[in-house]
């Protein structure tokens, strides 16, 4: 007998995460850099946050840890932080910098970022906008920029970048691939919830069909949350890949993060992971060293949007796009099929293809609407 969860007894949750990344060069002094913290350190930091740590895989080049809300990864020269639900990520950015300090690493790049949020009203200071998140990250790196990627009326990416100048960029710049999904399959979200159909989260990791998105030889760690949600983290090598899922339909969302990835072969890997999961949307940002896929890539997916920016000096470009179910959209919603492209140095916006950019204000952006439209808009970046 199938036990019965009552959807409306589980509040709505703000599965999209936010995220700090941060880059280090490591001192000669202090070679294993940011691994030399100890993890009740790790803990105290968490604890500023509200968060907790629920279980930890190591190699030879991260520890990652899978928390109460997402995951923290740590490398020698690097720290990623992605929390989800209300957490206050950026308050636990100074302890974060001291802890650099303390092992004499230099940050050679930070970045925050996330999507735009499905219950923004519900976020505590200092995230109840992007304005009062850029703010306050000024605060720490007066010399970075905000961007913005994606129309406001659909799905679009917040981001922070800080690149340290005074420093030598590293010998292998960063590069990831993130698809971030909404709208999921009902039956396939199904099965992240704790009923008397659960075996193991082995057993699901395997049945859902997340185990064929890695490698045989990757160490995983999942955790399947009581009554629901699911969390993953891959290492294989200096890779790391995070997976979190949050089922209930109202607000289903899915975050897949990776750097094992081939960018030759990037589409067939998204392709992969949209199969498994069966979205209605998403959006893929990929950080790396070329253009991976033509925006129309995606069979039975139609293209809403899409954005390039090269972070000039740094090696990086930075690609977004956005995907809907062709079979959900009406033509009163059909995209305008422009192309973008930005290497703008402050705030990049790109709607329907089209290219919005202003000055270093976190306030503003002008919305070019389309390569034909002399005319332009205002309106403020706000959740």
């Amino acid at each position: 007998m199938t036990t019965e969860i009552v959807l409306g007894d589980i509040p709505g949750f703000e599965g999209p995460e936010k995220k700090i990344e941060v880059d280090y060069i490591v001192s000669p002094e202090s070679p294993q850099g940011l691994r030399n913290i100890p993890v009740d350190d790790w803990k105290i930091l968490l604890t500023e946050i509200n968060c907790t740590i629920l279980s930890h895989i190591q190699n030879d080049y991260y520890d990652a840890y899978i928390l109460s809300e997402s995951s923290l990864f740590v490398s020698s020269s690097k720290v990623i932080i992605k929390t989800c639900g209300q957490i206050t990520l950026l308050n636990c950015l100074p302890l974060l910098l001291e802890y650099g300090n303390r092992v004499k690493a230099v940050e050679t790049r930070v970045s925050f970022s996330r999507r735009n949020l499905l219950f923004p009203n519900e976020q505590l200071s200092p995230h109840t906008s992007f304005d009062e998140e850029v703010s306050y990250l000024k605060q720490h790196f007066p010399t970075g920029d905000p961007y913005v990627f994606g129309s406001r009326n659909c799905d679009h990416h917040y981001m922070f970048v800080y690149h340290n100048e005074k420093v030598a960029l590293p010998s292998k710049p960063p590069h990831s691939l993130e698809v971030l999904m909404t709208g999921l399959d009902r039956k396939v979200m199904n099965q992240f919830y704790r009923d008397s159909n659960f075996v193991s989260v082995e057993e699901l990791t395997e049945r859902s069909g997340i185990q064929s998105l890695f490698k045989k030889t990757a160490i995983l760690d999942a955790h399947a949350f009581e009554p629901l949600g699911y969390s993953l983290n891959g290492l294989e090598g200096d890779c790391y890949t995070t997976l979190h899922i949050t089922p209930q339909p109202e607000c289903s969302f899915v975050s897949f993060e990776t750097t094992d990835v081939d960018f030759a072969n990037a589409h067939d890997m998204v392709e992969k992971i949209i199969k498994v999961f069966q979205p209605e949307t998403f959006t893929v940002l990929i950080i790396s060293q070329f253009l991976p896929f033509e925006v129309g890539a995606f069979k039975n997916f139609v293209p809403r949007g899409s954005a390039h920016h090269d972070f000039v000096g740094t090696g990086n470009l930075l690609t977004w796009y956005s995907y809907k179910d062709a079979s959900k959209v009406t033509p009163e919603s059909s995209p305008i099929h422009s192309r973008s492209s930005s290497s703008v140095h402050g705030l990049a916006f790109a709607t329907n293809h089209s290219t919005i950019l202003s000055t270093n204000l976190s306030t503003t952006v002008v919305q070019l609407l389309n390569e034909g439209n002399v005319g332009a808009q205002r309106e403020a970046v706000a959740q």
